[in-house]
């Protein structure tokens, strides 16, 4: 809640339990409005008491919601309806000191779901529930590999730094990652792979999607090296896919054996990481729980900004828990009273310009298509349509 590098950094430190409803639309789901808070509380109560006693009161809440129900009245008809949870979602560290296991991931048993050693390079595919694949892709095997690839392309004489970087800042990544562009590259950071990813998972997302486009022309066909880039991708579109089939389940276990077979052959000097292993156990989490996209930390993370800006506001330090609580319920109350998060009509409109349609070329063909409006009118420009 405030600054990381002031001394009051770890004293204000909070933690956040957000729930969702899973029976609400995806497309509800989407908006931050249907994240709703659950627990709000001061780490340093956390590192004293521990999560048995600070969670107590939501554990009572959720086990009267299953047993008991609530009572609820709708179209003139009473009913009870009873509750259950689902998934427990987070990062790695976040779910492991919550559920009691290993906190650090050197540990001979890093896995909570299976029993697999970390000096194993093979690994044995067993049931999961909910991986969270924006810290294990995007803030981290792909902030990994992607270093590790670039390092090698420049070392072999693919392309050069100032190049790599000048292909980064100049692409046009379009309306919806326009201020998602990924930072530049320093030698530094490529040589230590295992140091900061460099990249957010906004724009790691942004980059990894778009890196066959922006340096394909400068590699040749038969690295291996890019095929280990491009493998990955290829694990990327099924993993963040918002629907999964049975075949492309199959498919997906496949490519993520590849795609660690073919890393062992290039790096023989390195080791799977734990995040390498948790991949294993996505074919079985998108069949046991659906598309592994909706129920990543990125949205819950994305959250995090409402209680920010609250403290931003409210700069007042004094049971600070509960005054960002109470702002947060009555800003929800006001959501939910407006009936504005389940309306259909409702669409939201991201960064836009206004031109005019004569200078656009093919104009003719467009004004067509957005019912003969005039070459001289002005029409908004949204998402690169």
């Amino acid at each position: 809640m405030t600054n990381p590098l002031s001394p009051k950094a770890r004293t204000h430190k909070l933690g956040v339990l957000y729930y969702t409803i899973k029976n609400v639309h995806p497309r509800h789901l989407s908006t931050l409005n249907h994240f709703y808070l659950a627990a709000l509380y001061k780490s340093s109560d956390v590192a004293e008491f521990g999560f048995d006693v600070v969670l107590r009161p939501l554990v009572d809440d959720l086990k009267q919601l299953e047993e008991s129900g609530l009572e609820i009245t709708c179209q003139g008809k009473n009913g009870t309806v009873k509750l259950g949870l689902a998934q427990v979602v987070g990062d790695n560290l976040g779910i492991h000191s919550l559920f009691g296991f290993a906190q650090g991931f050197t540990a001979n048993l890093l896995c909570r779901k299976c029993k697999s050693h970390r000096d194993d390079q093979c690994f044995h595919v067993v049931t999961n529930f909910a991986p969270d694949v924006m810290h294990n892709l995007l803030e981290g095997i792909c902030a990994f590999e992607v270093k590790l690839v670039l390092h090698q392309l420049i070392s072999n004489g693919s392309f050069d730094l100032e190049t790599l970087n000048a292909r980064i800042m100049s692409y046009n990544y379009g309306f919806p990652d326009s201020s998602n562009r990924p930072c530049i590259y320093k030698w530094s950071s490529l040589v230590n792979a295992d140091g900061a990813p460099g990249q957010n998972a906004a724009q790691m997302w942004a980059l990894i999607r778009n890196i066959g486009v922006m340096i394909a022309d400068l590699v040749t066909e038969d690295d291996e090296h890019w095929e280990l880039t491009l493998l990955l991708c290829d694990c990327m579109d099924i993993i963040l896919s918002p629907a999964i089939s049975a075949g492309e389940r199959a498919y997906m276990r496949e490519i993520i054996s590849d795609h660690h077979e073919l890393f062992l052959e290039l790096f023989p000097n390195l080791h799977l990481k734990p995040k390498h292993h948790f991949m294993l156990h996505y074919p079985a989490a998108a069949l046991k729980s659906g598309p592994l996209v909706h129920y990543w930390s990125m949205r819950f993370e994305a959250k995090h900004n409402f209680f920010c800006r609250l403290s931003h506001i409210i700069c007042n330090f004094k049971n600070i828990t509960k005054s960002m609580a109470y702002g947060h319920q009555m800003f929800q109350r006001y959501q939910m009273r407006s009936k504005q998060s389940f309306k259909e009509t409702s669409c939201e409109i991201g960064p836009g310009s206004c031109l005019l349609l004569n200078s656009i070329p093919d104009c003719h063909v467009l004004s067509q298509l957005l019912g003969g409006i005039l070459y001289l009118q002005t029409f908004l420009l949204q998402n690169g349509l």
